[in-house]
């Protein structure tokens, strides 16, 4: 039998309830911080995974769920902590799914995480921990994030949450500490709007604001068209919230994408720094349901580490995959000759185009299509390109890795947003094509989250930066 730990609601203010009988009550030694942030420990050998601890902590804890090679536990009472602990600040932690870390010190989360992504390259990819940089991250611990993503939960009023942790249920919030003010504030102000969406199929809410400043969208995903009473009693409420440039509403994942309403002379998204060469004090604009990285700040960074490298690279020619609205595309434009910018999803390159025109850059060629059969298709009209840049979803570029080795680039940037496809995806590159890991640059891009950012340069060989 199998019991599987689920936390109640924030408002029973436990984080760890009891769930049934349990196997056994022990004390545990943490030894180490796991995959996902779980802490490592050991009963009579057996490994015992427990959420929410820290290496050094003293624990009671209870075995909620036993496997043949480990056992998982949730902790009754910390009996010595570890010197790398501390009070979690927001109310919400260990009940919310969002983060995983704030009972860590910060500059403990991101050395671990170091830590975790040099272990990872050396066991699944073979490869030199020295390549490995020290992690990069921004000033702001809380704070940061430029966009939410919330689940709507029907009612009178509705209510705005997120998942629960362990759990698919709706945990409601009155604020995120991982949200920068404009965003808290907003979300303050939503009521009115809301109250429309009582009897609608509305179940999830996006929220972004400029990076900085006042600006603020809205996106709504329902399964169906509003009533014409509920979007027009929303955009009346749209009015009085101010700053508000748009209210979207899309029809599930990858569907349409429709305005609602429109805020007069004011852009439809929001606003991200832009720091292309030549191009200082400008921004990109972020449309409602295109991809963009939530921490303006960390995104400065891992931009300025791109441009730096490929600076010494000096490539010609730049194909850009999962080029996204033009966030890295755009960037290295002032730096080649030319960039050809591939992206499956036609709001963002029509979302690219515009940002292109609005800067001033004209050598960047956007193209709609899915990355590996586009890359397939360059590869029987005999194009070359010097430097190939891919940005993936988590899952990685598994499907490239044969078609970009044929491609024979001089050399690869590879932004990864987890460390075990891009172990993988490393490994393969290095064993099966020669690419050499010239630098991985690790990067904090979520702070209280087991999620890390980072950046890797492959040259083939012969090749130097």
């Amino acid at each position: 039998m199998i019991i599987r730990q689920n936390p109640k609601s924030h408002e029973s203010g436990e984080a760890f309830p009891r769930l049934g009988r349990a196997f056994l009550k022990l004390v545990l030694e943490i030894q180490s911080l796991g995959h996902r942030a779980v802490g490592i420990g050991r009963h009579k050998g057996k490994v015992v995974m427990v959420p929410f601890s820290a290496p050094g902590d003293k624990l009671e804890v209870e075995i909620v769920s036993s496997h043949k090679s480990y056992d998982e536990a949730r902790i009754l009472r910390v009996l010595e902590p570890s010197s790398q602990r501390r009070d979690p600040p927001c109310s919400y932690f260990g009940s919310c799914g969002g983060c995983q870390l704030q009972h860590l010190e910060i500059g403990f989360q991101r050395l671990n995480k170091e830590r975790l992504l040099r272990g990872m390259l050396r066991r699944q990819a073979g490869l030199d921990e020295d390549r490995v940089l020290p992690i990069q991250a921004g000033s702001m611990e809380l704070g940061y994030r430029s966009r939410l993503d919330l689940q709507l939960l029907p009612g009178n009023p509705p209510r705005l949450g997120f998942a629960s942790w362990g759990s698919s249920r709706l945990l409601p919030v009155r604020r995120c500490l991982l949200a920068m003010e404009t965003l808290n504030q907003f979300l303050e102000e939503l009521s009115e709007l809301l109250a429309a969406c009582s009897r609608s199929n509305i179940r999830r809410v996006e929220l972004a604001c400029d990076s900085p400043g006042p600006g603020k969208t809205l996106l709504l995903s329902a399964s169906a068209p509003l009533p014409r009473q509920t979007s027009t009693a929303m955009a009346e409420a749209a009015g009085r919230i101010q700053g508000l440039r748009s209210i979207c509403l899309g029809r599930g994942r990858g569907g349409r994408i429709e305005t609602l309403w429109k805020a007069p002379q004011l852009s439809l998204g929001v606003l991200i720094p832009f720091s292309g060469e030549g191009k200082q004090g400008l921004s990109l604009e972020a449309w409602p349901g295109v991809f963009s990285q939530v921490n303006p700040q960390v995104n400065q960074i891992l931009v300025q580490v791109l441009t730096s490298w490929v600076g010494d690279l000096r490539p010609r020619r730049v194909l850009d995959l999962y080029a996204g609205m033009g966030n890295l595309s755009l960037a290295l434009a002032g730096l080649v000759e030319h960039v050809t910018a591939v992206e499956v999803d036609h709001r963002a390159v029509a979302n690219g185009i515009a940002n292109s025109l609005s800067l001033g850059i004209h050598n960047v060629t956007w193209i709609r299509a899915e990355a590996s059969r586009e890359l397939y298709r360059m590869l029987s009209s005999g194009q070359k390109f010097d430097l190939v840049l891919l940005d993936p979803p988590r899952s990685g570029a598994k499907e490239l890795l044969e078609p970009l080795l044929t491609l024979k680039p001089r050399a690869i940037l590879y932004v990864s947003c987890d460390p075990a496809t891009l172990a993988r995806d490393l490994s393969h590159l290095n064993s099966n094509g020669g690419y050499t890991p010239e630098r991985i640059q690790p990067l904090d891009m979520f702070p209280q989250t087991f999620h890390l950012e980072s950046i890797s340069l492959l040259l083939a060989q012969g090749s130097r930066a």
